[in-house]
């Protein structure tokens, strides 16, 4: 991704699809905040700039986020300090765990025609402060058929406007916008990579942070969950067994 902006190849509509817990979100993060650096590193955004600042809190005003919800003419600017919330808690979070933050487990969530349209609506603006105005669609799965509303924006879009696609089940997402988008395939963490994660961020022991990368099989919300329950019983019985 990092070559692609050297270069100035970047792709104007791109899918990030990889499995629950593999990373799709904070990496569309992290490149939508390099992206709008003002000073870009060799590796990574500089961290440092007003630009990164911003993005860093999700609050760029050029940076748009569009997501499950739910409730009739609801748009995802209603949800969005949950939403932030969420993100500062936990990036790697599940559907489930965001339904969870809206306290509405038991309904049905979408990404709804009137996000559509607030999404079209807003790509017609022009760019506040940043280089590019970015749209980052997590779990595209729920757009069904009202991503057709989406299609001339993902295939047309202005100058310096970047839409990014997050899913995880790619026989969900319509062949029209298969089709209209360059596809990055994201991996499942490797054990290694989960326990060195829960041990520099999570502030676990190494042992703890074992259990749970084993335990959680490359998905990192899965191993976030499981350091959260580790004193539930049912927890402690499995990894005992494990071990």
């Amino acid at each position: 991704l990092i070559q692609r902006v050297k270069k100035g190849q970047i792709p104007h509509a791109q899918l990030f699809l990889g499995p629950q817990g593999s990373g799709q979100l904070p990496l569309a993060l992290a490149y939508a905040q390099y992206l709008n650096c003002l000073d870009p590193q060799d590796d990574d955004s500089c961290g440092n700039c007003n630009s990164c600042r911003k993005s860093a809190k999700f609050i760029h005003p050029d940076i748009h986020y569009f997501f499950p919800i739910f409730g009739a003419k609801a748009l995802c600017i209603h949800f969005i300090e949950k939403w932030r919330t969420a993100l500062q808690n936990n990036p790697y979070q599940s559907e489930v765990e965001w339904m969870q933050q809206l306290e509405a487990e038991n309904k049905q969530a979408n990404i709804t025609a009137d996000a559509c349209k607030e999404l079209v609506r807003n790509v017609g603006f022009k760019a506040f402060e940043g280089k590019y105005k970015i749209f980052i669609v997590w779990q595209a799965e729920r757009l069904g058929k009202e991503g057709n509303r989406l299609l001339k924006t993902i295939e047309e879009p202005p100058p310096n406007t970047i839409l990014l696609l997050l899913a995880e089940e790619e026989n969900r997402l319509l062949s029209t916008i298969l089709s209209r988008t360059q596809q990055v395939n994201i991996p499942s963490f490797s054990d290694q990579a989960v326990q060195q994660y829960l041990s520099q961020q999570a502030g676990v022991s190494t042992e703890q942070a074992a259990q749970a990368a084993l335990l959680a099989n490359g998905n990192m919300s899965s191993a976030l969950q499981i350091l959260q329950q580790s004193n539930d019983e049912v927890t402690r019985h499995l990894i005992t067994w494990i071990n």
